[in-house]
């Protein structure tokens, strides 16, 4: 048993010694707004005149892809952990290969503009299942893609531009942005073998002392 103990402390200490800086596991982006029917004969999901909306998805902050430069910077990422309210209703939502978390720079009011867009394929609220797309604009240089392979882009939560987004990605809805609404960016970072080797000897700690009671 003293050797077992032995064995883990010498294990622990060597997972210190090498754990390499803490990572970041994923990266999530989100924001909120309005959506509504783009025609108003045409509203599978029974929202009305509009409601608001919060979504939110996250990225493998390990991914890298490769930038699109046919027509403008673009840089498509894998989504996943969706969440979609809609009016106070959470959306249910099936992963689709198509999905995507989208950031491109391009021209708006002759003006360029860093932009992020969540496309998601199979939505299911109210009973019936459909397609969202949404974009909101933000400054230029709030990220960039200048390489030919990138991450995604990690930047300060930044006010959007008010904007109205209609919709691609055969959804029946657009999306309205507000004027300083808020483009959210949190690194949500996974436990580094510095974290995980702590709590190791904490555990063969509180394992010696229980032994010294009996």
């Amino acid at each position: 048993e003293d050797m077992n103990r032995h064995l883990i402390l010498i294990v622990a200490v060597c997972l210190v010694l090498m754990a390499p800086p803490v990572m970041a596991g994923t990266i999530e982006y989100s924001w909120e707004g309005t959506i509504e029917p783009k025609d108003p004969n045409e509203d599978p999901w029974g929202i009305g005149a509009g409601q608001p909306f919060f979504i939110s998805a996250a990225v493998d902050s390990n991914e890298i892809v490769e930038v699109d430069y046919t027509l403008i910077p673009l840089a498509r990422f894998t989504p996943r952990d969706i969440v979609l309210v809609i009016g106070g209703e959470t959306a249910t939502w099936r992963s689709d290969s198509l999905d995507a978390i989208s950031f491109f720079v391009s021209s708006f009011n002759a003006n360029l503009v860093s932009q992020v867009g969540i496309s998601l394929r199979n939505v299911r609220i109210n009973g019936t299942s459909g397609a969202i797309s949404t974009v909101v604009r933000m400054p230029e240089f709030t990220f960039t893609l200048d390489s030919p392979f990138e991450p995604p882009p990690i930047f300060p939560s930044t006010p959007a531009f008010a904007d109205t987004h209609s919709g691609t990605f055969r959804s029946s809805y657009s999306t309205i942005t507000e004027t300083g609404a808020l483009v959210s960016v949190t690194v949500i970072p996974e436990p580094s073998t510095f974290v995980l080797a702590c709590i190791a000897l904490l555990g063969l700690g509180c394992n010696v002392r229980r032994n010294r009671k009996r």
